[in-house]
Formats: C-alpha cells, structure tokens, sequence
C-alpha cells in the first residue's frame, strides 16, 4: 500500500511540475519568444513584460506552451481555464505584436 501511495504521489507531483501551478518568468518567457518569433530582444522582452503584468498565471503558462510548441501542455492549460482567461492568453500575441513588435532589421 505504502509502495501504491508513494507511486501515486510522485505522479501527482510530477503532473504539477509539468503543468506548472505558477507563472512563468520573464526570462523564460523572453526566451521563448526569441526562439519562436521572428522578433528582436527588445520587442520579446515588451512582450514578456507584458504578459507579466495582462496575463493570469494559466495564461502565462498557455502563452509559454503555445511558444514552445507544447500542444499537449496548452491543450491541457486551456480546458483548465475559463472563457475570458483562455480569450485574453489567445489574443494575448496579436495585442502585443502591435504594441511590442519591430521586425529584424529595423
């Protein structure tokens, strides 16, 4: 039973690091965008800043997932949220790149 428990635990906690309980750092976030987006630092970095500051924890977690290319872990995200955190996160990107973008090069 003991063996049965401490399995279990090791699972739950392992779904909660995987999933995240909390947001998601600016760092993070910034690197995130450098790899995914055709943006340059400054514009990743207004965009992380932004996301700190307009997104819910979930909805940071969703955007970091959506950047990273985690389907798995966004679709998971997105059914844990309500409707105005999931509608926020997903026009989260088309907001921010008409306040934060500036293409490479200019």
């Amino acid at each position: 039973m003991k063996l049965i428990t401490s399995i279990s635990l090791f699972f739950v906690i392992s779904l909660l690091v995987a999933c995240g309980s909390g947001s998601v750092s600016k760092t993070e976030l910034t690197k995130a965008c450098n790899e995914a987006v055709n943006w340059n630092e400054e514009s990743c970095e207004c965009m992380a800043g932004k996301a700190k500051e307009d997104l819910s924890a979930k909805g940071q977690q969703l955007l970091y997932a959506s950047l990273t290319e985690d389907s798995e872990a966004a679709q998971e995200l997105a059914r844990n949220m309500t409707l105005e955190e999931a509608t926020q996160a997903g026009m989260f990107m088309v907001n921010a790149g008409l306040s934060c973008a500036v293409p490479e090069g200019d």
